[in-house]
């Protein structure tokens, strides 16, 4: 995260899935009404140099990256624009880690940086995801400072 640029920037996004309020038409859609994990987010809020200050990125067929890009928990899947969480393995459980060289492929370039050609300079493990008996879900993620 960029403090001079604020939200206008490029960065990685964790959220905590449940398939309750928003998600839950969802997750029923999709069969899986007990869907709870970690969804991760690409978001490259980047804006160009104009006086107009467009977003590089517009989540449309025309632009090279997204504004908003689901990375799933796959490291066979490659990018492709505006994806969908169709499945319980797309979202990272108790167990999983994230680096940008073993899921490169899920990002434009392809290369092990992010789309603006810098290092994401940490990684994380999903070390623990509890749900109580109420339904409310907690995830424990532990960041690794990378560079």
């Amino acid at each position: 995260w960029d403090s001079e640029k604020q939200i206008f920037d490029e960065y990685i996004l964790l959220e905590l899935f449940t398939a309750t309020g928003l998600n839950q038409n969802d997750a029923n859609a999709w069969k899986i009404p007990n869907l709870v994990g970690v969804r991760l987010w690409h978001i490259n809020a980047t804006v160009d140099g104009s006086t107009n200050r467009h977003y590089n990125a517009n989540n449309s067929l025309e632009s090279n990256y997204d504004l908003v890009h689901f990375i799933r928990n796959d490291t066979e899947c490659e990018y492709r624009s505006l994806t969908a969480l169709d499945t319980q393995d797309y979202l990272f459980a108790e167990g999983d880690s994230f680096d940008m060289e073993t899921y490169k492929s899920q990002f434009y370039n392809a290369d092990g940086k992010l789309d603006n050609g810098t290092s994401l300079g940490w990684s994380f493990e999903v070390t623990g995801i509890t749900v109580d008996e109420y339904g409310n879900a907690t995830a424990t993620i532990k960041l690794v400072k990378t560079a």
